[in-house]
């Protein structure tokens, strides 16, 4: 095989191959123990699951950069946060913080960013995934509303650093109910818009067959979306890439509000808008829109090269409106043109 291997590795850069890993498996003609074909599809199979499955690496807060997207990880303890990951990604679940009793094995927010997004999830942009210490935390000091306050800090962060939250994973049990005020310091950030990014992940579904809490209509009614765990990395990796394609639109939506604070803080009160803030308000809605649109279309045959060329245009347009407006030492418009490199 080695042989082989050595007169034939050039072939895979000829016919443009990516080679992962390759398996040579082989027994003696009369082994007492013999490879069936069930073990070496095992084998495979597993392999195929270690290949495909996304690399994570540790990363501070203040490595963040506005050009990545933040996923951040919610629960109770207990709901399997620490053990998604570990499917997700294939580490030990020691180091992945999974405890196996009801007591929270993860004390501090810890941040991972995938070293491959476009690998696993198809995305360009790097995407961070966020722990977060369970609620109903057995560490008397992570209460919920000390959770809570830490989360806010997080976000209020991000927010001026101008970092994108693409998506908010809640894990519970099938028996178990989100708590609305779980939520409270994201709506404080990002208004109730942001319910549109939660995604609702009902976990261990293996052991139990109890249909989804009513009460959680609500949460679906304000725009949250369920998704049923299956605790398999394909299904973990599904989930991701469902939340990392609302990356552009969460972007534009970032970028809408930090366009309005723009605006707002150059208007007199007393004096009619300039004819530039209203026009840099509407490009953003319009980008927006168009983002939106995409998206919609994206789902079907493919994003139309005639949308993407209007919303590149309506970001010139943007940069446009900032020139002529004469503020480009503002620091909230270096603010709006760092969300414009984004894309």
């Amino acid at each position: 095989m080695d042989a082989w291997w050595t007169n034939n590795k050039d072939a895979s850069v000829f016919h443009e191959l990516i080679v992962d890993a390759h398996v040579c498996v082989t027994t003696a003609a009369r082994s007492a123990n013999p490879i069936h074909q069930q073990q070496v599809r095992r084998s495979l199979h597993r392999l195929r699951e270690l290949i495909h499955r996304p690399n994570l690496s540790s990363i501070s807060f203040y490595e963040l950069t506005p050009g990545c997207a933040v996923i951040f990880l919610l629960g109770c303890t207990g709901c399997g946060k620490s053990l998604f990951i570990s499917t997700l990604t294939g580490i030990p679940e020691d180091e992945a913080g999974v405890g196996h009793a009801l007591q929270s094995r993860t004390h501090r927010f810890k941040a991972f960013q995938f070293s491959d997004s476009n690998r696993s999830f198809n995305s360009d942009t790097p995407v961070v995934l966020v722990d977060t210490p369970g609620f109903n935390n057995s560490d008397p000091k992570l209460t919920d509303e000390s959770i809570c306050k830490s989360i806010s800090v997080w976000l209020h962060e991000m927010y001026k650093r101008d970092i994108t939250l693409v998506g908010i994973l809640y894990l519970h049990h099938a028996t178990g109910t989100p708590v609305t005020a779980h939520f409270r310091p994201f709506v404080e950030v990002y208004g109730k818009s942001i319910y549109s990014r939660v995604s609702l992940v009902t976990t261990m579904q293996d052991e139990t067959n109890i249909s989804q809490p009513e009460d959680l209509d609500q949460l679906v009614r304000e725009g949250a979306r369920r998704f049923i765990y299956e605790n398999t990395p394909e299904s973990a990796r599904e989930l991701c890439q469902n939340v990392t394609s609302d990356i552009d639109v969460a972007r534009a939506e970032h970028l809408k509000r930090v366009v309005s604070e723009l605006t707002q803080g150059l208007s007199n009160p007393l004096e009619d808008r300039n004819a530039n803030d209203v026009g840099l308000e509407g490009l953003a809605d319009e980008h927006l829109e168009l983002l939106r649109r995409i998206r919609e279309e994206s789902a079907n045959d493919g994003a139309p090269t005639e949308l993407l060329e209007q919303c590149k245009s309506v970001r010139c347009q943007m940069e446009d409106v900032l020139i002529q407006g004469g503020q480009a030492m503002s620091p909230l418009v270096e603010r709006v043109k760092r969300c414009l490199r984004t894309y």
